[in-house]
């Protein structure tokens, strides 16, 4: 029989609002050393509906939350034609508005 041991866990956010921001604001990424920006669409307003706790054996118990339920902010990014929250992404750096690009270089 497989030991059952946690692995990792994952959090469930429910975007329920997302609010677009002006000209000017960018999500800043880096590769290899190098940053590079695009246009930040909008803030997207999140519910924390659940947490799953992941094991090596594949299997997976989840906690479902009651209201009220924690809120975050978060920047967007396009994906294809869809919104989706930014901090996904592993090479996300922040999101600035394009007079403060200088600072990062």
């Amino acid at each position: 029989m497989t030991e059952r041991k946690f692995s990792h866990t994952f959090e469930e956010w429910e975007t329920i609002d997302a609010v677009p921001l002006p000209p000017g604001w960018v999500n800043v990424y880096e590769t290899d050393g190098k940053k590079f920006w695009t246009p930040c669409p909008a803030l997207l307003r999140q519910e924390h509906r659940s947490t799953w706790r992941c094991y090596t054996d594949a299997s997976s118990t989840e906690t479902r939350h009651t209201p009220p339920y924690d809120v975050r902010i978060v920047a967007a990014d396009f994906d294809g034609a869809t919104l989706e929250p930014i901090d996904d992404v592993g090479n996300y750096v922040g999101t600035v508005h394009e007079t403060e690009l200088d600072g990062l270089a």
